[in-house]
């Protein structure tokens, strides 16, 4: 298959398997969220994430040899970091909003 060796056909295999989940997983979380507010930052968010993935992947294949590990350890070690973060930002937001359809729901059963 176009010269490539087993271990090149296996990467790029894992490669595709792995952006088929995501965007699969992308789609999963905008179709779950539940205001509006929310959709935009989980959209925003997913666009972000491709973003940094598609310039990290672009930047590996276009660096030299010796410095095309640079991009890469950038992504492992800021990525999950910035994972952790857009999911509390996520969870906080859900929570802020749940709190004030409670809020406008009793204020409404006052009244």
């Amino acid at each position: 298959m176009f010269g490539l060796t087993a271990e090149a056909i296996f990467g790029i295999s894992l490669t595709v398997i792995a952006l088929v989940m995501a965007a699969f997983m992308t789609v999963v979380n905008v179709s779950k969220s539940e205001s509006d507010k929310e959709r935009r930052y989980v959209i925003s968010a997913c666009v972000g994430t491709w973003l940094i993935v598609a310039v990290s992947m672009l930047l590996v294949v276009l660096m030299p040899t010796p410095y095309d590990y640079v991009p890469l350890g950038a992504v492992i070690i800021v990525f999950p970091v910035s994972v952790y973060r857009m999911s509390i930002r996520h969870q906080l937001l859900r929570e802020k909003e749940r709190r004030h359809s409670e809020r406008v729901k009793r204020e409404s059963e006052d009244d």
